[in-house]
């Protein structure tokens, strides 16, 4: 189950145009999925940020939605998140604290 979303987020790098930009946002805007996981995201960021460990359970629903979504949807939400948690650095940790094994905490 991992791999399988660490792969993604390897393709989430390899989505960057030459010009080091992401995908346009509005191209995934209409997607259920991709709304639901940007949400789900935004939370857990917010809890992070704050030091709150995320439930086992909404740590399980972002890895099975992270799955889900495209690879160029993931850069999207790459693109989101930097300003959210401030810089690339920060996006990296919280999707490696999101992806960690359900015995570690955020």
């Amino acid at each position: 189950m991992i791999a399988i979303a660490l792969t993604k987020k390897t393709a989430w790098h390899a989505e960057l145009d030459p010009t080091g930009s992401f995908p346009a946002l509005a191209d995934f805007m209409d997607s259920d999925l991709y709304l639901l996981a940007w949400s789900k995201l935004q939370e857990a960021a917010f809890l992070w940020l704050s030091d709150v460990p995320l439930s086992v359970s909404a740590r399980e629903e972002l890895q099975s939605l992270m799955q889900r979504i495209s690879p160029s949807q993931l850069a999207a939400i790459g693109a989101r998140l930097r300003p959210l948690l401030s810089d690339s650095e920060h996006v990296q940790n919280f999707i490696e604290a999101v992806l960690a094994p359900r015995s570690q905490t955020c």
